[in-house]
This record gives structure tokens, C-alpha cells and sequence, in this order.
């Protein structure tokens, strides 16, 4: 992962500024299942990846560099969850978002039920996307621990939102 095809996708730029944003710097919470995390990249869901870079563990992975966070976002959330092609930047966004913090599989089923009906307009779609991304939160085992960063998460995500344009170009 020398080279930065990412850097030549602006939208993909925005958004994983955004997504760092929020997921901070190193942790190592032991009751977190994702194990050490630095960026929100964590050891324990990006053992390929880290292992791929010479990351095998909570010290290299408290090494990890920004560069390389972002390359394994671009590659495994950005472009895996297809986001990539999501015209409106909100969903785009919403959308990249739950892939880092749910999986790509999962964003997937939501962006599938968030387009269910085709009649929706991209803000109904948005609402529905973050709807279900609430319901997963209260509805997980650890939300007594994590729900209320969670549910700011979001909350920040709805405000970052709102300042976007309805649609990007192109």
C-alpha cells in the first residue's frame, strides 16, 4: 500500500476527514471486540489489511500512520461498500460511515432497505439509513457501554449532513 489512488478522489477525501474525525486516535479498550483501534481501524476487523502493512498487533497498531488508516478506508469501507458511487453526498456519507462502524455487509442491507421505495426522495432515504443505523445501536449487546457515543455519532453525522448539498456533481 505504497501508492494513494485515494488522494485522486475528493469526495472520498471529505468524507474519511470526517469519519476520523470521529473515531480518534489510539484505544485500547480491552472490552471492546474490535481490540486495539487507532483511527477506527482496529486490529481485530482489519487483521488482512494491518497484516498486509506489517501490523500484527497493539503496538504496531498504535504505530499505525494516517496514510495507512486512510489506503485500508478507501479500499475496504469506501470502495467495498461502494459508496464510491452514491450520487447524493448525504447518503454517500451516512452510508461510508456504517460501513466503518457496522461492516460493509450490513451497510449494505441498509442502503438496500433504505432504497425500497423508489419513490422516496434522497432526504427520506437519508432518515431511513440513519432510522435503521439507531435501531442496530439500542438493539446491540453493548450498547449499556457504548450506545450514548453511538448515538452522539450520529447526531454528529445529521449535523455534518445538513451542511451538504443536497446532490455532488457528476
Amino acid at each position: 500500500m505504497t501508492d494513494a489512488p485515494y488522494k485522486s478522489d475528493p469526495l472520498f477525501c471529505e468524507l474519511v476527514a470526517l469519519v476520523v474525525n470521529v473515531e480518534g486516535g489510539y484505544v485500547n479498550d480491552p472490552k471492546d471486540p474490535g481490540g486495539p483501534t487507532k483511527y477506527g481501524i482496529s486490529l481485530n476487523y482489519n487483521r488482512p489489511e494491518l497484516a498486509a502493512i506489517g501490523i500484527h498487533d497493539a503496538d504496531g497498531v498504535q504505530g499505525l500512520r494516517r496514510e495507512q488508516a486512510l489506503q485500508i478506508y478507501y479500499s475496504k469501507y469506501w470502495l467495498a461498500s461502494r459508496a464510491n458511487t452514491i450520487k447524493d453526498k448525504r447518503l454517500a456519507y451516512i452510508h461510508f460511515d456504517a460501513a466503518v462502524n457496522h461492516g460493509v455487509g450490513e451497510a449494505r442491507l441498509l442502503l438496500a432497505r433504505s432504497n425500497a421505495r423508489p419513490t422516496w426522495t434522497n432526504v427520506e432515504r437519508f432518515l431511513e439509513y440513519l432510522r435503521q443505523r439507531q435501531q442496530l445501536y439500542t438493539g446491540d449487546k453493548n450498547f449499556a457501554r457504548y450506545g450514548e457515543g453511538w448515538i452522539n455519532r450520529l447526531s454528529r453525522l445529521i449535523a455534518w449532513a445538513i451542511a451538504f448539498p443536497l446532490t455532488r456533481e457528476g
